[in-house]
Parts: C-alpha cells; structure tokens; sequence
C-alpha cells in the first residue's frame, strides 16, 4: 500500500536542494496541470542540478518565481533573463535570473515507463513550437466551449 505524505512546498523543495548539492539525481511526483499535454500530474520527473550546464529553449527547469517554485519550458531568453512558461499556459512567462534555475528535468516515468528523454531535440523542438502556437491554441480553447 502506498502512503501518501503532503508537505509544505518549501520544506519539500529545500530538501530538493539539498539532494541536488550533493550532485545526486531527485525524483519527485508531478501536481498540477500546467504542463499538459508534455507532462500530467501524477508523473514522475528526475532532475538534476542545473549548475553550470548550458540552458538550452526547451528544456524543463525548475526554478523559484516570485517566491514559489515552477517546473515549466525554457521558452526564451533575453541576456541574463530566462523566460519560463507552462505548456498548458496561454500567456503568462515568468521571468527568472540564472540564481533562480534549480534543476533541469532528465527524466520522466509515467504509469511505470519511462518516457523519451525530455532533454532531447525532439521533445525540446516540440516543446518550443507548442509553445509559440500559443494564440491558435487560445482560438481553439474557445472554440471548444
């Protein structure tokens, strides 16, 4: 049976940090919806500290936003800002310094399988172009209430 524990985000992700300081990979189930049709709440995603990698459009970061934490796409970047959306998002980037970027998503397990590799080209490409069909999505979301 498994036991289901709820705890306070920032604990939650202060352990995160720690784990991830150590160099060790962290594993963590996915709430909320913002990442539909890419990721689904209940998945799970492994990250990795995002420490001296370079950050490429597409990749999923983890990252502080206005005191809260985001997974969401890298979508753009302007000199030393990076531009962070939810793929199920409409309009909304958060804007975030290098200091804010946690962790980068590099893994994914839904229903016990694991999916392709999210740092790829492909679902990184896929990811971005979701993300710039943003106003025909929005025509279509009404058009379907």
């Amino acid at each position: 049976m498994d036991r289901k524990v709820i705890i306070n985000n920032h604990i939650f992700f202060d352990e995160i940090q720690f784990h991830l300081a150590k160099g060790k990979a962290v594993s963590f189930i996915v709430r909320g919806e913002s990442m539909r049709p890419f990721l689904f709440e209940g998945d799970k995603v492994q990250v990795r500290t995002a420490d001296g990698q370079r950050l490429k459009l597409g990749d999923i970061l983890l990252a502080k936003w206005r005191g809260n934490y985001v997974l969401h796409r890298l979508v753009t970047k302007k000199r030393d800002k990076f531009g962070l959306a939810g793929d199920a998002n409409f309009s909304q980037i958060e804007w975030v310094e290098e200091l804010d970027i946690i962790a980068k998503v590099v893994g994914v397990t839904r229903g016990g399988s694991k999916l392709k590799n999210p740092e790829g080209r492909l679902n990184r490409i896929l990811g971005v172009l979701w993300f710039y069909m943003r106003p025909a999505r929005r025509v279509v979301a009404k058009i379907k209430k």
